[in-house]
């Protein structure tokens, strides 16, 4: 295939965040720049995205477009390092990564539409299948909490050592049926002062650690609480 880059156009939008403003713990914002670019060939469009400074979009424009403009598409490897090549002098990381990022996935999804083919299956896939959940009142859930904000949900499954005033064990599995583990932000009772995802995510990985070290002895999901 000889298609080459014919059209590379970028767009920076500024969105609002849904609470004004928004914070972690570390930090308050109110807005998110997301910057765009769209690279064409043949009729067909490849899209990328970042979120970094607008400065990031007058970099691509000025410094990267030249890079990638008329090349294969299939010689995505030249691009990159054309596009590495052209910041040296302005430094690699930070905005210039986040603009060369952008473009790289826009040249990617542009490479797959092009070949008609997943953009997944041009990566090279890990796993044929994931395995997903259904929703809760597909499975026959109930009372289910909504919340039309983002947020960690705390305390519905809250662990314990007794069945009579928690959801799960201290590893996360529950108490009355068998084999489902939890590792939200649900397990904890309250959230503290800051952001609790690191928190979430070292507990994720100790419950992990459990399961693994439950399947290497070919225990059950029912046995060894």
């Amino acid at each position: 295939m000889k298609a080459r880059v014919e059209r590379v156009k970028v767009t920076a939008l500024k969105l609002p965040t849904e609470i004004q403003p928004e914070f972690d713990g570390t930090q308050t914002w109110s807005a998110t720049t997301m910057i765009l670019v769209e690279c064409s060939a043949q009729g067909v469009h490849g899209l990328g995205y970042t979120y970094s400074h607008l400065a990031a979009a007058k970099l691509v424009e000025d410094v990267l477009v030249p890079c990638i403009d008329g090349l294969p598409v299939m010689a995505h490897g030249g691009a990159f390092a054309r596009m590495e090549g052209a910041v040296r002098n302005l430094g690699r990381d930070g905005i210039a990564a986040t603009a060369i990022s952008a473009v790289d996935v826009a040249l990617w999804d542009l490479k797959a539409r092009l070949l008609g083919v997943p953009l997944g299956a041009l990566l090279g896939l890990t796993r044929e299948a994931v395995p997903a959940y259904a929703r809760l009142e597909a499975a026959g859930g109930h009372d289910i909490f909504h919340d039309e904000d983002t947020a960690h949900l705390m305390g519905g499954c809250r662990m314990g050592v007794r069945p009579e005033d928690s959801v799960t064990n201290s590893d996360g599995r529950s108490w009355e049926i068998d084999n489902p583990w939890i590792c939200d932000g649900s397990l904890m009772p309250t959230g503290g002062d800051v952001n609790p995802s690191l928190t979430i995510m070292a507990n994720a990985a100790r419950i992990a650690d459990r399961i693994r070290a439950l399947a290497a002895r070919g225990a059950r999901a029912h046995a060894d609480r």
